[in-house]
């Protein structure tokens, strides 16, 4: 490590790093210190969260009120510059990113009237992630940028704003449903039922604070549940239904109806438990 760098990393991160085989050396001396000194700095991402492999990138989420000019980056993407730093175990990804992109939308949920307003379309899946990422966390340097930005949305009420958009994602899908089995295409129907079905595990998952939005994660994050007959039961619709398939060769509009009903009747009953 080149010199000294206050503040000092925290004590969760270097266990962290050391759990992942990363040396802090390989990605510390490429953040440039004004950064370090007035952002927030976390590790994020599949690792941090329980998920990730002997494959997986190690996120460092750097996020400041500061200009990002002047950083060597290797990919723009969209609401961040990425530094990608390969170190012997794994690839590091230094990730600048604004701390409005991060701010807005929490300010935006805490906003919300959640049991009364509209959610579904207030902030899209990057921002979700972002807002996810930030509250499962481990901070590198216990800065007061860091404390400020996770305070704000620890407030926002994130898992019950991801519960409710969810729900009100079922709610359009049914009403597609009418239309689409009025025009009498079992295919176009089990397309649209399979969102229900996805909409219905997240909001489970969500409830039970899994709040990434990647669906991606929905199995590890549904056997990650505490044992439960709820836990269980979705975990095995999830598998029947979506990923092992239905078991039907060219289903007709009766077969695909009775899906419909049951689909329909375990989402009612597993939301009204996960909303009480």
């Amino acid at each position: 490590m080149q010199g000294a760098i206050h503040p000092l990393p925290t004590h969760a991160s270097v266990a962290a790093c050391q759990r992942f085989g990363v040396d802090m050396g390989e990605f510390l001396p490429a953040i440039p210190q004004r950064f370090i000194e007035h952002g927030a700095i976390f590790l994020a991402g599949s690792l941090v969260e329980g998920f990730g492999n002997k494959s997986s990138d190690l996120d460092v989420m750097i996020v400041s009120e500061l200009a990002l000019d002047g950083i060597d980056h290797v990919v723009r993407k969209d609401h961040m510059l990425i530094n990608m730093i390969f170190g012997k175990a794994r690839r590091i990804d230094l990730e600048y990113i604004h701390t409005g992109t991060i701010s807005s939308p929490v300010a935006e949920i805490a906003a919300l009237d959640i049991p009364v307003d509209f959610v579904a379309e207030r902030i899209d899946e990057r921002q979700e992630l972002l807002i996810h990422r930030l509250l499962n966390a481990i901070p590198l340097f216990d800065t007061p940028a860091y404390r400020t930005l996770l305070a704000a949305a620890q407030a926002c009420d994130f898992r019950r704003y991801m519960v409710k958009r969810c729900m009100h994602k079922i709610d359009g899908a049914a009403l597609d449903l009418e239309g689409m089995v009025d025009r009498g295409d079992p295919a176009e129907v089990l397309l649209r039922l399979f969102d229900i079905i996805d909409h219905s595990v997240d909001a489970i998952r969500f409830a039970h604070g899994f709040t990434n939005p990647l669906g991606k994660w929905r199995i590890r994050s549904l056997r990650s549940m505490s044992p439960s007959p709820e836990a269980e039961n979705a975990l095995g619709i999830y598998l029947r239904y979506r990923v092992f398939g239905l078991g039907l060769d060219a289903p007709d509009m009766d077969e695909v109806l009775t899906l419909v009903r049951q689909v329909l009747y375990w989402s009612d009953c597993a939301l009204r438990r996960v909303y009480a």
